[in-house]
């Protein structure tokens, strides 16, 4: 169905059909909510793995993942159960045929999602990869007296990676995702308003490179670590070596 209506044959069943309209808008926004947040609970993993305290330590295991999960899960089922009353199919003066209603739940929609999906993952993702680092540092063994000054090179430097690779993964999710938390609510507020033809291709290509954009988010995990963490690097190499031979 993408490909159709991507390559001007304007075929798009779903968003045009009240029934797949619901459900689709409803997994939509389930899903890409459970994705960024399952971003938030690895580094709420990693900063327990790189806790001091056994204590805390030991909350990182498969079972606290599991619970993670499931109350995001069931969370966000029940935060967007909504779209069940306030979606509907083929709504006119909007990008997307299947659309909110009426103000109340586009306005409820567009803060959801740029609330749950783009402002509290960024200040969690922030506030965990800088306890993660403040752990590394104090977890660090006193080093023998006649290696102090090797020893601080390479934790400086494990510090500016662990602070590099952060910044560029809250940066991400900002940068990528905070156009389509920004577009929603102006397209809700301006629905009612005549528009020219060239306004609504204009917004349309607008709408349709930042739904691009929101794409990248959830696919670049992989090569921003290997691009910007040395270790990232050293454990590919390997992982690499070992294959071969």
């Amino acid at each position: 169905m993408k490909i159709l209506n991507s390559y001007s044959y304007n075929v798009n069943w779903p968003n045009e059909n009240q029934i797949m309209c619901k459900i689709r808008q409803y997994f939509l926004n389930v899903s890409w909510a459970m994705g960024i947040w399952c971003l938030v609970g690895a580094n709420i993993d990693r900063y327990l793995c790189s806790h001091r305290t056994p204590a805390n330590r030991r909350l990182s295991t498969v079972r606290t993942a599991k619970y993670f999960i499931i109350g995001n899960f069931i969370f966000f089922g029940i935060l967007f159960i909504e779209v069940v009353y306030c979606f509907e199919a083929s709504v006119p003066g909007v990008p997307v045929a299947c659309y909110g209603r009426n103000i109340a739940c586009r306005i409820f929609n567009d803060w959801a999602a740029l609330s749950f999906n783009i402002v509290l993952p960024s200040i969690f993702l922030a506030i965990f990869g800088a306890l993660t680092i403040r752990n590394t540092r104090l977890r660090i063994v006193q080093p023998m007296i006649n290696s102090v000054n090797t020893n601080n090179i390479n934790n400086n430097t494990n510090d500016r990676n662990l602070t590099r690779m952060l910044l560029i993964q809250v940066l991400v999710v900002l940068l990528l995702d905070l156009p389509f938390g920004v577009y929603r609510p102006y397209v809700s507020l301006t629905s009612d308003i005549s528009k020219s033809k060239y306004r609504l291709a204009v917004e349309n290509l607008v709408y349709a490179i930042i739904v691009l954009l929101v794409c990248f988010t959830h696919s670049t995990s992989f090569y921003l670590y290997t691009l910007t963490g040395s270790v990232y690097r050293a454990a590919m190499r390997h992982v690499g070596c070992r294959f071969l031979n």
